[in-house]
């Protein structure tokens, strides 16, 4: 049990080494592209996003979430870099009526995911989100 342990608390330790550990730094064209996003929030609801940034950092139109009770809304809103060193992002986006921060996130070594957390009204939320 011991040696299993270990072993997840060693993978969890690999998985948090920052882009910066490796060399690599972020620039905010990195963030360009279609993201399809998910996330869970503290009161027990689940969110899907699927989300177009251009090179600016700014969440364009055709952007949308749905959410678990299948309603859907289009967002707007923007990224921008944290620390380009650390590839750590920042953030909100705007839909039915409801702002989303997100107050930190991580972008993948190879720039095709990001992983982080954030605040929407009275709720927190985790997110991770995959490059299309």
């Amino acid at each position: 049990m011991r040696k299993a342990s270990r072993a997840v608390t060693a993978v969890a330790l690999l998985s948090c080494w920052s882009a910066t550990t490796l060399g690599a730094s972020c620039v905010l064209s990195d963030l360009a592209g279609t993201w399809i996003g998910y996330a869970f929030n503290s009161g027990g609801f689940w969110t899907r996003c699927n989300v177009k940034v251009d090179t600016v950092g700014k969440i364009v139109q055709g952007s949308s979430c749905v959410g678990q009770d299948g309603l859907s809304a289009p967002i707007s809103g923007s990224w921008s870099l944290i620390s380009a060193a650390n590839c750590t992002v920042k953030g909100f986006y705007t839909g039915g009526g409801l702002r989303s921060n997100i107050t930190h996130a991580t972008v993948s070594i190879d720039r095709n995911s990001i992983a982080g957390v954030g605040k929407a009204s009275t709720t927190t939320f985790v997110f991770n989100a995959n490059r299309l």
